[in-house]
């Protein structure tokens, strides 16, 4: 087949897609991308925007953000493959916009290429740091799209499909046009590095100090429980006490202010109680609502001495502010990092909660077993701990 006739099928193709009247942008770019072997620009420009495509999808954070910018680059990337009348590279009208295809081309690898630097900054960061940063991605997302208007604008300058006007006629006052264009852009351009390098500036401060928050060694000194971690071959049998654990877990996913935020699961020994804890202390880790849990055992784990210590270092992985307040109040007193339970539950889980400014999102389970095996010189101010005023106070926050 020769290049005319190549170029004649793909363009009947195309036309064919056109016709069934829906979003056809991605089916249109895989098409040329599979079939235009014989011309580069158009198989690097679709390839580019068939990348960004695919890996916009990959964000979590602004999510709708980057797929809408993906989707926007698809389609506008297929409208200009389609405008073009013949794929014929031999035709002498094929010069400009087989030129301006490939300087669109560059444009789009280079988008895909700072695409992919953010994702893989993203998964080789803390989710501190990230937690942060993708605050920034709505602005990387608006420069992206501007850099490829850009590039949209030049191609359409250089080719003039969307008029239909030969370029020939056009040429001398496109080039003074195009030549103004770029000053205004490059004075833009100039204006917005200095802004962006300024905001960089304070985001890479910020950035840094969380870095030393989250990795300071003082939140090493809280002892973290002997036994915290459930067992999933000890949760109850596939198909048993499915109503008992669904009534909890909805307790556990309910975050209403008129809910009770202790609950207290009993019964006689050897009824199960440890297997429906089991089983529930594995769904709340994987609906990434748990946040400790602690098991009571005769002879290994008898006493409540890291319980909140426990509590307060899986609180400060997972909120800054409350970190912060951890560190500061160490800080002031080393030796609340061995103090009884009773000093830490109010210094290091009571106070800073009730000073939090916000309420968290989601809630933050705490599962306790078998409470009947702790210490008898314990129990009592661990029962009142849990029952009293201030407790249920904190309980806003958590649930156990």
């Amino acid at each position: 087949m020769s290049l005319r006739e190549k170029a004649d099928d793909l363009r009947k193709t195309i036309d064919n897609l056109l016709v069934v009247g829906v979003d056809m942008a991605v089916p249109i770019l895989r098409v040329v991308n599979a079939t235009a072997d014989w011309c580069p620009p158009l198989k690097m420009a679709t390839g580019g925007a068939l990348s960004i495509f695919d890996e916009a999808k990959k964000f979590k954070e602004d999510k709708e953000q980057w797929i809408g910018f993906g989707e926007y680059v698809a389609s506008a990337t297929a409208k200009v493959v389609s405008a073009i009348k013949s794929y014929d590279m031999s035709v002498g009208e094929a010069g400009s916009w087989v030129e301006g295809v490939a300087e669109l081309g560059s444009a789009l690898q280079e988008i895909q290429s700072k695409i992919q630097q953010r994702l893989t900054k993203l998964e080789e960061r803390s989710a501190v740091r990230n937690a942060l940063s993708h605050y920034r991605d709505p602005g990387r997302i608006e420069g992206l799209k501007k850099d490829f208007d850009k590039a949209l604008a030049l191609f359409q300058l250089r080719t003039n499909l969307t008029i239909g006007v030969k370029l020939s006629t056009i040429e001398d006052s496109l080039d003074r046009l195009e030549g103004a264009i770029e000053v205004k852009v490059s004075t833009i351009e100039g204006s917005l590095d200095h802004m962006e390098g300024a905001i960089g500036v304070k985001l890479s401060t910020m950035e840094d100090s969380l870095d030393r928050l989250e990795s300071d060694p003082i939140l090493d000194n809280l002892r973290y429980p002997q036994i915290a971690h459930h067992d999933s071959t000890e949760a109850c049998l596939e198909g048993t006490r499915v109503d008992l654990t669904e009534r909890i877990m909805n307790w556990c996913r309910n975050t209403g202010d008129n809910e009770n935020r202790l609950m207290l699961l009993t019964s006689v020994a050897g009824a199960g109680k440890t297997s429906i804890v089991h089983t529930i202390a594995d769904r709340c880790n994987r609906e990434a609502v748990l946040l400790l849990c602690f098991f009571f055992r005769a002879g290994e784990q008898p006493r409540p001495d890291c319980l909140f210590s426990g509590i307060a270092r899986a609180l400060a992985s997972r909120d800054t502010d409350y970190r912060t307040f951890i560190i500061s109040a160490l800080r002031r007193d080393p030796t609340l990092s061995t103090a009884p339970f009773a000093m830490q539950f109010q210094e290091l889980v009571a106070s800073p909660l009730l000073h939090m400014r916000r309420y968290p999102s989601h809630p933050m389970v705490v599962i306790i077993d078998a409470l009947d095996e702790c210490d008898e010189e314990a129990y009592q101010p661990l029962a009142k701990i849990l029952c009293e005023n201030k407790a249920q106070k904190v309980q806003k926050h958590l649930r156990s």
